[in-house]
Parts: structure tokens; C-alpha cells; sequence
């Protein structure tokens, strides 16, 4: 990495001058991408300069049309790194005239902090603060989440440095960021020193390091990446990595290093009943939930001592709470009892129905029997054949696909991911209503005599099909 000098400032001014006015030529392209692919420092030098021209030329009455204009063209590859490097410009020119302006409107908000400790030369900010242009986010560990107007969500893990530089862009300077972009928000774009990507519909996440390198991963959908070597749409399930002069080479899929990121970003993005102490059951209404939870018993009667919020975390580790439910039997009427909890949902600002999505939930029996899970539109899993063990947590793990009008699952021991793991599959039943939908978990005594039991905890839906498949 060589040293950027004064002269290299001069040189930069002096072509950013011949950018402006249209009068660069080929061979000073050249030397403006050699002084910028070699230096960070060059690369703001850079940014500031174009910042500047554009603050002056808003400063003018618009001139009046030229009849004639000289066309200049560059190489595909340099074309690429300048692209690049002027979206990155746009937050500074936003930021530029309004530096001094407290009435700014501010481009996003810091929706979650967790064990974040902050860089000495960072402000320290709460959650709900507002960020502005120009704004630094630099932590030396943890995760800031950040929340954009358009339903962007980016989870930053130190040691990091990113930079607000518009409601549509950020520059990670260095550190792990997993992106979330909703519908309607695609074309967020995310740069780093030496490269550019722009999503289009997706989940990805981003390492810029120290030595100026970028690690770039697609979990979900596509991006487009930008960089020296020009424009390539990367999609699900690959990964890239940039170099300190912006040459890309795909590498194998790397996803582990940014498991504390998509972890932060999966929580905000969930529709979920975690049944704290101290609510009542069934439960109050809350975000998604389109009703509270209906139970219903079938040959047995509810028994209300055992049947509440209990604490422990026996079936999710972290957990504080779950929901036991317990019917004693009806002897008269020979038929085994059953339990049914029943609740429906809705889509929300992050968590869209009409799109794949998955419901997770976690079950354990308490005496002998079995689970129906389902839930519309029209999927089902009948464990009778399997064998579940009394006093065993199981995760239920549901992908549904809408567009395919396909579901699959598995169920799993908790404690062991390949261990009794089983498959269902199947299709759905026509949607009639593609923004609503539910959920029912139904334990069944293995004997007419039998009383039962069972519990439930961190029932969740989101938009992580892929999820099932890991």
C-alpha cells in the first residue's frame, strides 16, 4: 500500500478538475485509477474534492444548454471502479451543504445494541437515535443494528467502522455487516474501499478488513458486486472476495463469520410468542399476531393448575419462560385427549406472507402420545409414527413457499441437529388470503385413559426459508 503525498493530492485536484469540466483525457484515467486502487486515503481525498464541485455548482444559475458536447470514452474496467466510487460520493454531496445544518432529516436510526461497546472516537449512542449524513457508527465490539425508512436492516459486529452517506447508501470502512433489503427498498447499496454492492432483493453480508480486503456473501437472493474488474450479479449461495486494488474471485461459501450478524438480523425480522412470566395466557396481542392463542381439548377437560406460563428453559436454551398445557382424561368417553393451541398471523413490515417463509417452534411431551402440527394454507405433520420420547424437546422447522404453492419440514431432537431428524413435504392448499395465515400444535394421549401434557416455547415465523435446509 504506498504512502499517499502531497503531490498525490495535487494530482487528484487537478483531475477531478479535468472530470468536472469534460476535459480528462484517457492517459489521466489511468493515473486517477492507479492513485485511487492504491490508497485509501487517496480514495476520500477523492470523494472530497467531487464533493466540493458539486457544492460550488449548486452555488450557480443553471447554464443555459450547450448545442454541442465533446463525448470521452474510458475503458469498461475503469468505468466500473469510478462508477463505484461516485454512488459512494452521493451521501458526501448530500452531507456536503447541510454539514452545519441542525435541522437535517435524518437517513436512519439505530433500532438495537447488544454488548456493543464503542470506539473512543465514536459518539455513544442509545437505541432510537437518529443518524444523519456524515455520521460514524465506530465500535470496538458487539452489534449495532441499524434501521433505514425503507425497512433496511443492517447489523454491524465490531471492531467496525460504517458510515451513513444517504437514506439509499453506507460505506463500511471496516468490520461484518449482514443486509436485509424488504421489497421495495432494492438498489441499497453498500461500499467499501474497493468495492461496490448493490442489492437486488436479498439478504448478503459484507467483510471490509484492515489490509483492505472485502469478503462478500449472498445467503438470499442476488446483488449485484462492482468493482475493478466491473459488474457481476452474484447470487444465492456464493461468495466473493475483492482485493486491496478491487480485482474479485469467487471463493468457497464462507457464512460462519458473520453467524453473530444474520442471528441479529433474524431476530428483527420475526413474528414471535417467546411466553414471558407475568402475561396472561393465552397470551396478550402483539406484533404480527392476528389473534391470542385459542385452546381447545377434546375428550378431557382442561386442567387449569397445570396449564400457564412455567419458567425454566429446558426447551430453549436462553429462554426464560414456556407454555404448558395439561387436560385430564375423560375415561367414559374411550377416546384418547387431546390439546389444540391455535393462534393466526399476519404479514407485517418484516415478515411478508406472500413471499417463502418458515414457522419454527419448539414442543416437548410430558406423557405418551404424539404431535399434529399445521396450519393454513394447508400443511400438516403427523408424528404418531415416530416414536416421540416423553421428556424430549423437539424442533418443528416449516418452510413454506407461497409461489410454488410447496411446503417442507423437519423435526429434530433440540440437543441434536442429525440425530431422529425426520422430513415432510407436500403442497398447499389454494391461498385465499396471501396475507394471513396459521398455526396449530396439537398433542394427542397415546391412551383413552391417559391424561396429558406438553409444552411449547419460541414459536417463530420469518422469512428464512433457507433455514430449514441448514
Amino acid at each position: 500500500m504506498s504512502q499517499f503525498t502531497d503531490k498525490d493530492r495535487e494530482s487528484i485536484i487537478i483531475l477531478v478538475d479535468a472530470i468536472c469540466d469534460e476535459s480528462i483525457a484517457e492517459k489521466q484515467m489511468t493515473e486517477l485509477e492507479g492513485l485511487l486502487s492504491e490508497s485509501r486515503e487517496a480514495r476520500k481525498f477523492y470523494h472530497l474534492q467531487m464533493a466540493i464541485h458539486r457544492d460550488l455548482e449548486n452555488s450557480f444559475p443553471e447554464a443555459a444548454p450547450v448545442s454541442e458536447k465533446k463525448i470521452i470514452r474510458f475503458p469498461t474496467s475503469l468505468l466500473a471502479l469510478v462508477s463505484a466510487l461516485v454512488v459512494s460520493v452521493i451521501g458526501i454531496l448530500v452531507w456536503w451543504p447541510n454539514k452545519n445544518n441542525p435541522t437535517q432529516t435524518p437517513v436512519a436510526s439505530i433500532s438495537s445494541l447488544t454488548e456493543t461497546i464503542w470506539n473512543h472516537t465514536s459518539s455513544t449512542l442509545e437505541k432510537g437515535a437518529s443518524l444523519q449524513v456524515g455520521d460514524h457508527l465506530a465500535i470496538e465490539s458487539g452489534i449495532v443494528q441499524i434501521t433505514f425508512p425503507s425497512g433496511v436492516v443492517l447489523s454491524l459486529e465490531g471492531p467496525a467502522d460504517l458510515e451513513c452517506t444517504g437514506i439509499e447508501t453506507t460505506f463500511l470502512h471496516l468490520g461484518k455487516l449482514a443486509a436485509y433489503v424488504p421489497p421495495g427498498a432494492e438498489g441499497f447499496r453498500v461500499l467499501t474501499g474497493n468495492a461496490e454492492v448493490i442489492d437486488q432483493g436479498t439478504e448478503f453480508a459484507i467483510n471490509a478488513t484492515a489490509d483492505e480486503k472485502t469478503q462478500v456473501v449472498v445467503f438470499d437472493g442476488k446483488v449485484d458486486l462492482v468493482t475493478n474488474d466491473g459488474e457481476q450479479r452474484i447470487e444465492a449461495g456464493n461468495a466473493f472476495l475483492i482485493d486491496h486494488k478491487g480485482n474479485a474471485r469467487q471463493t468457497g461459501f464462507f457464512s460462519n463469520a458473520f453467524k453473530r450478524t444474520r442471528a441479529d438480523l433474524r431476530n428483527n425480522r420475526v413474528i414471535w410468542d417467546a411466553f414471558r412470566t407475568g402475561e396472561p395466557f393465552p397470551g396478550n396481542k402483539s406484533g404480527g399476531w392476528d389473534s391470542e392463542w385459542q385452546i381447545a381439548t377434546r375428550h378431557g377437560s382442561i386442567n387449569e393448575k397445570l396449564t400457564g406460563i412455567t419458567e425454566g428453559n429446558e426447551l430453549v436454551m436462553g429462554s426464560e419462560s414456556f407454555l404448558q398445557v395439561a387436560a385430564t382424561a375423560k375415561e367414559s368417553l374411550g377416546n384418547p385427549t387431546s390439546i389444540s393451541l391455535t393462534r393466526f398471523f399476519r404479514s407485517t413490515k418484516k415478515v411478508f406472507l406472500d413471499q417463502p417463509y418458515s414457522t419454527e417452534f419448539f414442543v416437548r411431551l410430558d406423557t405418551p402420545g404424539h404431535i399434529i402440527a399445521s396450519g393454513s394454507p394447508g400443511w400438516s405433520i403427523d408424528t404418531s409414527s415416530l416414536s416421540l420420547v416423553p421428556g424430549t424437546t423437539y424442533r418443528f422447522a416449516v418452510a413454506i413457499d407461497p409461489e410454488s404453492k410447496t411446503w417442507r419440514a423437519i423435526v429434530n431432537e433440540r440437543r441434536s441437529a442429525t440425530r431422529s431428524r425426520h422430513r415432510f413435504e407436500g403442497g398447499l392448499n389454494s391461498i385465499s388470503d396471501p396475507h394471513r395465515a396459521s398455526i396449530q400444535i396439537e398433542g394427542i394421549a397415546s391412551e383413552p385413559t391417559q391424561n396429558l401434557k406438553f409444552s411449547i416455547d419460541a414459536v417463530r415465523v420469518w422469512n428464512f426459508p433457507f433455514y430449514i435446509s441448514q
